[in-house]
């Protein structure tokens, strides 16, 4: 509270890193560390974290139009996008929050609420996304990493086959961008096979 009170008057959110604790193992699995970056509409926004995770200003986010209660997931990414067009965010960089990663249905909890959710959003904001389109490029990277790291192979492919539409002579750039997704598909498969192997 004390960061928001010595913020500029321009700055709608404060947010830090947090530390992920999995109620399934009862262990911190990592903690947060970005590269913030202001400039970066879409970055800034997906940086700010899920709801619970930043100090929001009131009177910014009424002014933006609040949640748009249409959507089916990732509500919090479509109003800090909102919010990141118009204003500024601060980031501090400690982990000053733990964020409980759950089993049971929530909201964001579907796979396929999540993938209609993101759709929503890059249709919501594509004339901002064809006026900037390395910054659309890094978005489409970042959904399909993710995706490939909740093993959704079908949502995570579609987003890296729009990367290699946007830039194909990219070569270099989207292997290596394919090289990350491999990865975490792997890790998600370890993953789940450790999981597997605890229940039987």
């Amino acid at each position: 509270m004390n960061r928001f009170k010595d913020c500029d008057e321009d700055v709608a959110a404060v947010t830090c890193q947090r530390m992920v604790f999995s109620d399934k193992t009862k262990r911190i699995l990592f903690a947060d560390s970005y590269h913030f970056n202001n400039n970066s509409v879409f970055r800034t926004a997906l940086m700010l974290g899920p709801t619970s995770a930043p100090l929001l200003r009131a009177k910014f986010v009424e002014a933006v139009g609040g949640w748009d209660e249409q959507m089916e997931a990732r509500q919090d990414w479509d109003l800090w996008i909102r919010l990141m067009k118009s204003y500024k965010a601060v980031f501090i960089d400690e982990a000053l929050w733990i964020y409980h990663e759950v089993t049971f249905e929530h909201i964001g909890g579907s796979s396929k609420r999540q993938v209609n959710a993101h759709e929503r959003i890059i249709s919501k904001y594509f004339q901002h996304f064809e006026d900037d389109i390395y910054e659309y490029r890094d978005i489409l990277s970042i959904l399909s990493m993710t995706y490939a790291l909740t093993g959704n192979v079908k949502a995570s492919l579609t987003n890296y086959l729009r990367v290699l539409r946007l830039k194909p002579f990219m070569i270099c750039g989207n292997f290596k961008l394919f090289c990350k997704i491999l990865k975490r598909f792997v890790r998600y498969v370890l993953q789940s096979n450790k999981i597997l192997r605890l229940h039987i």
